[in-house]
């Protein structure tokens, strides 16, 4: 059974790719350094030391193949340690 399935959520919309790869966010004025972990057509996990604020417009570069990659999105969920 799926995760989706057994905690009462709907399943994913589309695959999601492991990596593990350097990447920098900006919100407004201020830069974190992170880490994307998945990858897929709807969305990423990235990491940075510190949470941003759900619904929050984010621009981000992306270390893939050697390159820095530009991409924008916004903050759909944000998860803060211990909850």
């Amino acid at each position: 059974m799926g995760r989706g399935a057994a905690t009462g959520r709907r399943p994913r919309g589309a695959l999601r790719v492991p990596c593990s790869v350097p990447a920098r966010a900006r919100t407004g004025d201020r830069e974190k350094p992170g880490r994307l972990y998945t990858l897929s057509e709807q969305g990423v996990f990235f990491e940075t030391p510190r949470a941003s604020m759900r619904g929050v417009d984010v621009a981000m570069e992306l270390q893939l193949g050697g390159q820095m990659l530009p991409a924008e999105g916004r903050v759909a969920l944000s998860n803060v340690p211990g909850n």
